[in-house]
């Protein structure tokens, strides 16, 4: 199956972009909860600011986060969905982000880092801008999305 270039994904609006972008969701077993209720809020949120995106697959980590099982579940997301661009992971410690994006890029993975006191505190538009950003990730404009009528 053929995995979508950033330049092949740059040249398509993004709902089209969205139907083609296969993600990943890291996450540490405890924050489960916190993780299902930031899932449907992004597809909340992203229905009304007109950015899609498809379930994720869950790549849950061990309770203690170790560097290891990042790698290990980044791996194991190469077989379970070889199209699998992106991957979002929410940790709980800002000193685990410049650790959890070194060993995400050296897989080729486009990374999403959120802290969990970020997803606790989230609102409608902290989750646009995670939107946003991931958008922009792959070449949609981070300024200018266009939002649906209800808002």
């Amino acid at each position: 199956m053929h995995t979508a270039t950033t330049q092949e994904l740059r040249q398509t609006s993004v709902l089209e972009r969205s139907r083609q972008i296969k993600w990943g969701l890291m996450y540490p077993a405890e924050l489960a909860r916190d993780v299902d209720a930031a899932v449907e809020q992004l597809y909340s949120v992203g229905s009304k600011i007109n950015v899609e995106i498809d379930y994720p697959e869950y790549l849950e980590l061990s309770r203690q986060f170790q560097a290891a099982d990042v790698d290990k579940k980044a791996l194991e997301l190469k077989k379970k969905c070889p199209d699998a661009t992106h991957i979002m992971c929410v940790v709980k410690y800002p000193n685990q982000y410049a650790e959890v994006k070194r060993l995400l890029y050296k897989h080729g993975y486009i990374t999403q880092v959120v802290q969990l006191k970020t997803l606790k505190r989230a609102n409608f538009s902290i989750y646009a801008n995670i939107l946003k950003q991931m958008a922009a990730k792959i070449g949609d404009d981070l300024y200018h999305i266009k939002f649906s009528e209800e808002i």
